[in-house]
């Protein structure tokens, strides 16, 4: 996306802004979420679990 804004910095700053505030807004008005990355780890051998309260109870 682009657009123009001025030249000094605080200009570009500001401008920067107030286009992220507006595609965000009319992506949350029209019901459109932005996509997060996700990540899946695979072991190749199951991994023990516990829970803290149950650990601190053994001790």
């Amino acid at each position: 996306m682009t657009w123009w804004t001025g030249s000094a910095p605080v200009e570009q700053r500001r401008s920067r802004d107030e286009v992220v505030t507006s595609v965000k807004r009319a992506l949350d008005e029209a019901g459109l979420e932005i996509p997060f990355p996700y990540r899946t780890l695979t072991f190749k051998e199951p991994l023990p679990l516990s829970r803290a309260e149950e650990d601190a109870g053994e001790g």
